[in-house]
């Protein structure tokens, strides 16, 4: 039997169903009603049940720390990393994951004149130990300028 005849299931065995649920959410920092607003968000994930989510724009001080408030109320393993600063809250990233995570790091994006004096953007990435094996995940906050796109388009050749 020559190798291009032996079918996948036969190399490889029987495959076996999986599901990997993720969520991504721009959860908008501090701004308008962010008390009423962190209620809502946390309502959806804990019925949407995933197993990673992906955060932008939370939020830490020397009090509180959403992504861990989040992580602990979905049973989920948090992760943060701070992009910025205004008047003594951290901005930044998160990933909050069912499962451990074996490494992560953290890379300054390239950005716009707008977006540096802001502190610049960043990007979250995480090796996660999930159960049919690791698997890679990113959480990043790119410009949203409208007139930005090239912008964008360079952030997301540097994670590449």
């Amino acid at each position: 039997m020559s190798e291009e005849s032996v079918s996948s299931d036969q190399a490889t065995g029987e495959l076996i169903a999986s599901t990997l649920r993720v969520v991504t959410w721009n959860i908008w920092w501090r701004y308008g009603p962010w008390k009423e607003r962190e209620r809502v968000i946390l309502s959806v994930l804990q019925e949407l049940d995933p197993d990673v989510v992906c955060l932008q724009e939370v939020w830490q001080d020397e009090t509180e720390d959403q992504a861990q408030r989040l992580g602990e109320a979905l049973s989920l393993k948090p992760l943060y990393d701070r992009a910025s600063s205004s008047g003594g809250i951290g901005f930044g990233n998160a990933i909050l994951a069912r499962w451990p995570v074996s490494k992560h790091d953290s890379i300054e994006l390239p950005s716009s004149p707008s977006e540096a004096e802001l502190g610049g953007r960043r990007a979250l990435l995480a090796s996660i130990d999930g159960p049919r094996g690791q698997f890679d995940l990113v959480s990043t906050h790119l410009c949203w300028r409208l007139h930005e796109s090239a912008w964008r388009q360079k952030q997301v050749a540097a994670l590449s």
